[in-house]
This record gives C-alpha cells, structure tokens and sequence, in this order.
C-alpha cells in the first residue's frame, strides 16, 4: 500500500513538473515570437526617425527660396537640392518623387513642384519635407510594414499578459512594445522644435537599446532572424 502510494505522489509530481515546463516553454516561445517582431519594427522606425529628423534639418536650413540665389539656374539647382536631399534617406527616390507629386498636386514630378512645396505649406520648408518623408513611407508601405508588426506584437503580448503575466521577462517585453508603439505615433505625429524632436528620438532610442541588450541575452537565438 504505501509503495502504491509512494509510486502515485511520484507521479503526480512528475505530471506537474512536465505542466509547468511545459508553460514555461509556451511563455518562452511566445515572448521570442514577439520580440523578434518588434526588433523588426525598431529597424524600420529608426529608419523612418532619421530620415524625418534629416528631413526637418535641411529644411531649418534651407537657404530661403530664390532671392538668394538670383543669377543661378534655379532648375538647376533644385535638381542638385532634390538630388542630395534623395541621397540622404534611407527610402527610395521614387517613393519620394511620387510624394511630391502628390503634394504638390502636379500631373508629373519636376523639382520645380519639389521647391514650391515650401509655398503651399506657407514657406516652412520643414513642414514641406518632413510632410514628403512621411508620405514616402506612406506610399512605400514601409508605414503598414511597421504598423503590421506593431499590431501582430499587441495580440500576442496580449496574450502573454492573460496566460503568462508571471513570465519574468514579461515586464521588459512589455516596455519594450509599449516605446516602440510611441515611437511610431511620434513618427506619425512629429511636433516640436528640430533640437527638441532630436532629443525625443534619442529617448526613444536609448529604451529601445536597454530593453534589447535585456532581451536578446534570453531571446539570442532570434537576433539573428530579426536582423535578416
């Protein structure tokens, strides 16, 4: 009798220890998947962070319209301007050129819509730009690209939080979504000064490269599957 029940307790305990690595599996597993998406989503949004920062730069200091530069051949050097503005993003020419196009409201791109993009937002050239960036991402899909992965994060750390609000990384993962979910709405929604908008994205950054060094020492194996 007492072997029987010795042998019972034995297995009890061993049905339990296999449940409990079994959640501790699912948490892990489920933790990584999310991890990885929003380690993909910070390399576009700090991409999308730069380019509108770089944006809202030349804009501040653009030169100030064509009294300046009597004498030049203005379409000359609006297509140099357009040019080394292209060159400076980390999004293609021809998302950029269709946003202008768009804008501006011409038929076809010409840089002569591009500098007179500064008129139709009352002579703030930074406004003009920054407003071409985010519709280039817009238009590019890199938005949705973000947007999608962002949202595919909420559910399963939604998840998480109902099943796994224990996990002992789930704080870090949590935190590291929610920053990334406000980096993107400020992308969006840029506002402020150039010096203030600049200091805001390092904030962002310096949240994101906490929660990741944390994170990827646990979720290392998925690194690499974020970087691809």
């Amino acid at each position: 009798m007492k072997k029987t029940l010795i042998l019972l307790l034995a297995l009890v305990l061993c049905l339990s220890l296999c449940a409990c690595g079994g959640n501790d599996d699912e948490a892990f597993n489920t933790s990584r998947e999310a991890f990885t998406k929003i380690t993909k989503a910070y390399a576009m949004l700090n991409e999308y962070s730069q380019d509108i920062y770089t944006a809202w730069y030349l804009g501040v200091h653009n030169p100030g319209g064509f009294d300046g530069y009597k004498g030049y051949d203005y379409q000359k050097y609006n297509r140099k301007e357009f040019d080394g503005f292209c060159d400076k993003m980390n999004i293609d020419r021809t998302y950029i050129e269709e946003s202008v196009v768009k804008l501006s409201n011409a038929e076809t791109f010409n840089t002569g819509s591009w500098y007179a993009l500064g008129d139709l937002y009352n002579g703030s050239f930074y406004s003009a730009w920054v407003s071409v960036i985010a519709e280039a991402y817009a238009y590019s899909g890199k938005e949705e690209g973000i947007s999608s992965l962002l949202n595919d994060s909420k559910l399963i750390i939604k998840a998480l939080g109902e099943e796994h609000s224990d996990y002992e990384h789930y704080p870090v993962l949590k935190e590291y979504f929610t920053n990334a979910l406000e980096y993107f709405d400020f992308c969006q929604n840029p506002e402020g000064s150039l010096e203030q908008v600049e200091e805001l994205f390092k904030d962002f950054q310096d949240v994101e490269r906490e929660c990741f060094y944390d994170l990827n020492y646990v979720f290392e194996d998925s690194s690499s599957e974020a970087e691809s």
